[in-house]
């Protein structure tokens, strides 16, 4: 279990990581990644 105290994003749970592409949803104001959101960067 990580110790870190950076906040999580997503299901997944993990930091932000600027390389990967994130939406944010305009309901709950949580971010997720386009892939657990189902969304394609491309798309957006």
């Amino acid at each position: 279990m990580s110790t870190s105290k950076e906040p999580v994003y997503c299901l997944c749970g993990q930091p932000y990581d600027p390389e990967r592409f994130m939406i944010q949803c305009d309901v709950c104001k949580d971010w997720f990644h386009g892939s657990a959101g189902w969304v394609a960067a491309e798309l957006s």
